[in-house]
């Protein structure tokens, strides 16, 4: 007869043993008082688990933007974004360095603005305020 392993206990709870594993197991959680309380422990938290797992819910909170125009707004800057970029692929391809900085600048200028704009609508300034240093620490 091997051993009990302490993974064997926990299989031996789900069901995982083949018959005559588990029937050694159980013979020797029976004639062995330290392994039958490690098992009885494990039992009693298995049943807490099983309870709180059974009784555990899942609530999926999904929350849409309320207002729209802040939703065009990003949409609008993300279009002249795209556009710029496709300016800047066109002029490359057809061998024009004049704007190879400066349609670069007004991306990256665009996509600053999108994002101070973003930052102030989520702390529930809007936007073309100011954030106070108070209300940066809150």
């Amino acid at each position: 007869m091997n051993a009990v392993q302490p993974e064997e206990l926990s299989a031996l709870l789900d069901g995982e043993l083949g018959a005559e594993r588990a029937r050694e197991v159980e013979m020797q959680i029976a004639s062995d008082p330290g392994l039958r309380a490690e098992f009885e422990a494990l039992s009693a938290m298995d049943v807490v688990c099983r309870a709180a797992a059974a009784s555990a819910e899942f609530a999926l909170v999904v929350q849409l933007p309320a207002n729209t125009a802040r939703m065009r707004w990003l949409a609008g800057l993300v279009a002249s974004i795209a556009g710029l970029i496709i300016l800047r692929i066109f002029l490359k391809l057809a061998g024009s360095d004049a704007l190879a900085i400066g349609l670069p600048a007004v991306s990256l200028i665009l996509l600053l603005v999108a994002v101070v704009y973003l930052l102030r609508a989520e702390r529930g300034g809007t936007p073309g305020t100011f954030i106070s240093a108070q209300e940066q620490t809150s």
